[in-house]
């Protein structure tokens, strides 16, 4: 085999072992040389690119770009930076020459700060620009997909990139990529980017920066000439290009190959480690510069077979909202699961945000599992994985699927798979119910699953509705993807349950006695038919024989706020209409032991997890009739399939009828896991990977 160095880091052990080491820039190129005595013939050059598919120039209609722009904030030109605030991007002073530009100028310009970072940082970048700029002045548009980014470049007056110091750059390459002229600091690598000494300043020289900017922006025919200079000098940046030369450059070094003395130790991360500690320099390297060579080392040199195979659970908004919502209670039940299995392999609950690429032990929800367990100085170091590792996104959290793509592909390519858990495509499968942004963004989620080993459904019916989102969007699926699914469990004992009751509980109960309970469970949601059976019941309740009360359960959801207040000012509302909600797991454990009947009237969704619970107490269920709702359910319910709220009001009626007759569907005998088994499918289809499959 050769050896292969990245720049990432290189110390004196790899002068005498490696066979080549690559690089992105000439500068770096005569850093290495200068800096490790390390000969050019064995420093390769491979400049970085850009997907073209995403950055490239495209006229827009200006109120459509306008709106755009809105969105973050931006209403007047403006100059674009986007990377890092590290000392060496050199803020302070593009802030001061910012400044500085020409009033007449600066009035009419904002300065768009794009990043993720740049928006964490956000305090102490305004504090850092006091002085220089107003808060006006200043926007923060925090992570952006790259489609977003690509057109923020695109109406930018222009792009500033002041770094003193980079090892490529690729933001302004990107940028005229995009059309828009990209100025930088004349050192390091960022000549060879943009390749005309037009555009390029001192980056210590504020006045320099400062005039530059000033010029460009007054003089049309300097910022054609420079865009013009730098739009041809891109063209010689390409992804293609670069492989070729990488390909050239290791034929090479395996023709002049050269044997590699051993010593026998086979101890290179040792070697590594002693040969830092013995650095000269070694007091210059921060402690990041140290985090980031140990984690380069534990990457490189992964301990294999030193431990189980992990599978790392994702509850990242358990640990970030905690609303207790549906999902999040089956994301609790199968961690409270998992965590205590005793199998080939350990289970951990990891959570992260999408602001980051790292997972970190999720203390919160140890701690419910736990009651007691307290957290250790390990619990806050960055998860490693390692090939062989399982990473389950068991939470749904789209933003964080999203922006973690770049991590997924890195982690399957280093041998952990990877999986998305999917509740349901009803945003998809039902968008009129779902605000626009909504389903948009979870459309892309979707996409982003692709990326994957695959995803494992909640039901057989939510695999199909996948495969046939899949072929509607003509999606190609990667060679070896999955698309898997498991069924929930039902006991809510055994879902971390919430406790307490309220005062007026009992008083509830002893209505539900004298009548028959309906019992609708979820969050109030248009999809859910709430609507449908408040109109119905109204319907009901003005004939004088019938026994019903409605009993709903669940948090107020989006579009609902006119059927909130119709509920409260309703007629019934506290006599035969009631609506919990936030309530505790121990009182909807009540409520369904007092109930007659469940009603389902959902026109969509993953599972049906109520109709379960509801099941494991023998009620007697009344369900609309979906396709999920009979592979929960099958012959242990009745089903409504009408519409019209006349044709709903009759089949409850003759529910009732069935009811006196005592030949209702037995619920009773429904087959359904308790959240034991429920983990234990998700696992095994997680490592036999055919069992449930579509």
């Amino acid at each position: 085999s050769m050896a292969v160095w990245s720049t990432r880091i290189l110390s004196p052990v790899c002068r005498p072992t490696a066979d080549l080491v690559v690089t992105v820039s000439e500068y770096s190129k005569q850093q290495i040389q200068e800096r490790l005595d390390i000969p050019a013939e064995r420093i390769c050059v491979t400049y970085n690119a850009i997907d073209e598919k995403i950055f490239f120039p495209r006229e827009g209609r200006e109120e459509q770009r306008r709106e755009f722009l809105q969105q973050y904030g931006i209403f007047k030109p403006y100059l674009m930076y986007t990377g890092g605030a590290d000392f060496h991007k050199n803020l302070t002073r593009l802030f001061k020459a910012v400044g500085r530009i020409a009033p007449d100028l600066r009035k009419n310009i904002q300065l768009v700060l794009v990043g993720g970072d740049l928006k964490r940082l956000e305090d102490g970048i305004r504090q850092m620009a006091a002085g220089s700029l107003s808060d006006e002045e200043m926007v923060f548009t925090g992570f952006v997909p790259d489609e977003h980014l690509a057109e923020l470049y695109r109406a930018a007056e222009l792009f500033v990139f002041p770094s003193f110091s980079e090892g490529f750059g690729i933001p302004p390459l990107e940028a005229v990529s995009c059309g828009t002229p990209a100025l930088a600091g004349k050192l390091s690598s960022l000549p060879e980017v943009l390749g005309t000494p037009e555009a390029t300043f001192d980056p210590y020289d504020v006045e320099d920066m400062a005039g530059k900017i000033e010029a460009v922006l007054k003089d049309q025919s300097l910022r054609n000439r420079i865009y013009q200079q730098e739009a041809r000098h891109a063209k010689g940046f390409s992804w293609s290009l670069a492989a070729e030369n990488l390909r050239h450059a290791l034929e090479q070094a395996v023709r002049d190959r050269r044997p590699i003395p051993v010593d026998g130790t086979g101890d290179i991360p040792g070697k590594l480690i002693d040969s830092i500690r013995a650095m000269k320099n070694r007091k210059a390297l921060k402690e990041d510069d140290l985090k980031n060579i140990a984690s380069s080392i534990a990457e490189t040199f992964p301990p294999a077979g030193k431990r189980k195979p992990v599978i790392y659970l994702d509850v990242s908004s358990v640990v970030i909202s905690d609303d207790r919502s549906g999902i999040q209670r089956v994301v609790r039940a199968i961690c409270n699961e998992m965590l205590q299995f005793d199998m080939q392999y350990d289970a951990k609950a990891v959570f992260t945000d999408p602001a980051k690429m790292s997972f970190h032990t999720a203390v919160r929800l140890y701690e419910q599992i736990y009651p007691g367990w307290s957290a250790g100085p390990e619990d806050d170091d960055e998860i490693e994985f390692l090939p062989g590792d399982v990473l389950l996104y068991l939470d749904l959290h789209p933003a964080v699927a999203i922006t973690h793509v770049p991590l997924t592909r890195y982690l399957r390519l280093k041998g952990v798979r990877v999986y998305h858990v999917v509740y349901d495509l009803l945003p998809v499968t039902l968008p009129d119910y779902f605000e626009a942004p909504v389903a948009e963004e979870f459309k892309h989620w979707l996409k982003a699953t692709l990326h994957a080993s695959g995803v494992i459904c909640i039901s057989r019916s939510v695999a199909l509705e996948f495969r046939q989102f899949l072929n509607q969007y003509e999606l190609t699926v990667p060679a070896g993807y999955r698309i898997q699914w498991f069924h929930l469990g039902a006991d809510l004992k055994n879902s971390l349950p919430s406790q307490g009751m309220p005062d007026d509980a009992e008083q509830l109960f002893a209505l539900m006695s004298k009548a028959v309970p309906f019992l609708m469970v979820g969050t109030i949601e248009p999809r859910k038919g709430y609507q449908q059976m408040l109109r119905v019941f109204s319907h009901l309740w003005q004939e004088r024989n019938f026994p019903g009360i409605l009993v709903m359960v669940g948090r107020q959801g989006w579009k609902m706020d006119d059927f909130a207040e119709e509920v409260r000012l309703h007629p019934e509302y506290s006599k035969r209409l009631f609506w919990l909600t936030g309530i505790s797991d121990e009182y909807l454990e009540k409520l369904y032991e007092k109930s007659a009947c469940l009603i389902a009237a959902s026109e969509g969704e993953g599972f049906g997890l109520p109709l379960i619970e509801a099941a494991r107490h023998g009620i007697p269920l009344l369900v609309r009739d979906i396709p999920v709702f009979r592979e929960v359910a099958a012959g242990h319910a009745s089903y409504f399939q009408g519409n019209s709220d006349a044709e709903v009001a009759a089949s409850i009626e003759a529910w009732l009828k069935l009811k006196e007759k005592d030949s209702l569907p037995d619920s009773a005998s429904m087959p359904y896991l308790s959240w034991k088994e429920s983990a234990q499918q998700l696992a095994e289809v997680i490592w036999e990977g055919t069992v449930h499959a579509v």
